[in-house]
């Protein structure tokens, strides 16, 4: 599935292939949301709900690194690498 196609479905559509068909990667907090960051189909979509609320306010795909750079910042490996 290519981003226009996954972009060109409804929000319950593009919930569920990331429930049954991506691959959950990390989270943030970020001004009242907890964003979920998946791989999906060879791109990265974020997942926003607002805290405290049980429903999606957006899914939106990672359009550039920066974005990813948020959840890079989050994950120290050097424990893993024995650093």
């Amino acid at each position: 599935m290519t981003k226009e196609e996954y972009k060109s479905l409804s929000k319950a559509k593009q919930y569920l292939l990331l429930k049954d068909l991506g691959h959950f990667l990390a989270n943030r907090e970020y001004q009242g949301f907890i964003i979920s960051l998946f791989e999906f189909e060879g791109f990265y979509v974020e997942l926003w709900k607002r805290i405290g609320h049980d429903y999606i306010d957006y899914i939106e795909i990672v359009k550039d690194s920066e974005t990813l750079q948020y959840y890079l910042d989050d994950f120290d490996v050097s424990g893993s690498l024995g650093l």
